[in-house]
């Protein structure tokens, strides 16, 4: 069915257009909330009650919808396939099962020697990125010296998720339609019935999922980062999972 909407703008649940401007200003609003644990974030001053945990809860949840989440998670099912030993560091190459039969690929980065209960980083790549990609490589290592276990996923259509196992070809954004970008959001709409991007932010709110399953993560300690592409994917992140203690967001050269 034909669209009439503009370049940008989505349905949410009753109709009502959204714009990706929304979803954006939502997620800044999330940022200011972010710094501080799900304890902290819902503790008001005696006597001020603004509903804001209420309406927090409802955008949250629209966001979603406009993302079109899976209804529910399936068992990760979370695979250790090797192992590499680096100097003061090593990376467990993992795979987890973000929705039936989509298998994501990533490497965990795990400082050596490990304290017993590690604080834990999704760091999500940016636009032709995947965790072999140099920048990556050396920001997992940074990490792990530092005493974080640090996962970092392939974002779909890229690396281990690209049907020819290519890095840096920006899969995702489906330019093999063409530079037509009405033709690509016809497909998306269509065919797919979902948002590219937001399968893109479930798999990093997969990547939480695993690493608060494994008993040498603090779940307490939790945080989402990613650059460029990333940036905005973890900011979505932000905006819809509340289990992050800390989060990062950049943008421009790498």
């Amino acid at each position: 069915m034909a669209s009439n909407r503009p370049a940008g703008v989505f349905s949410q649940k009753g109709g009502r257009p959204v714009s990706m401007g929304t979803i954006w200003s939502f997620a800044l609003g999330r940022v200011v909330l972010a710094g501080a644990g799900p304890a902290e974030q819902g503790a008001l001053p005696a006597g001020l009650d603004t509903g804001w945990e209420t309406r927090a809860g409802e955008l949250r949840q629209t966001v979603r919808d406009i993302l079109t989440f899976p209804a529910e998670r399936v068992a990760l099912d979370a695979q250790t396939h090797r192992t590499i030993d680096g100097e003061g560091f090593r990376i467990e190459c993992v795979t987890y099962q973000s929705e039936p039969g989509s298998w994501v690929t990533a490497h965990l980065y795990l400082p050596v020697p490990a304290d017993a209960s590690l604080p834990g980083i999704v760091l999500a790549c940016g636009h032709g990125g995947s965790k072999s990609g140099i920048y990556y490589q050396y920001a997992g290592q940074l990490y792990a010296r530092l005493g974080f276990a640090c996962l970092i996923p392939d974002t779909i259509g890229e690396e281990e998720r690209n049907k020819d196992g290519k890095m840096g070809t920006r899969a995702h954004d489906m330019y093999e339609f063409g530079k037509d970008s009405a033709v690509r959001r016809a497909f998306t709409r269509d065919t797919l019935g979902r948002m590219v991007l937001g399968k893109i932010v479930w798999d990093l709110v997969r990547g939480l999922d695993y690493l608060e399953s494994r008993p040498d993560i603090d779940r307490a300690r939790l945080g989402v980062m990613g650059n460029s592409m990333g940036g905005a994917t973890s900011s979505l992140v932000a905006a819809v999972d509340t289990r992050h203690y800390l989060y990062e967001v950049y943008a421009g050269p790498k």
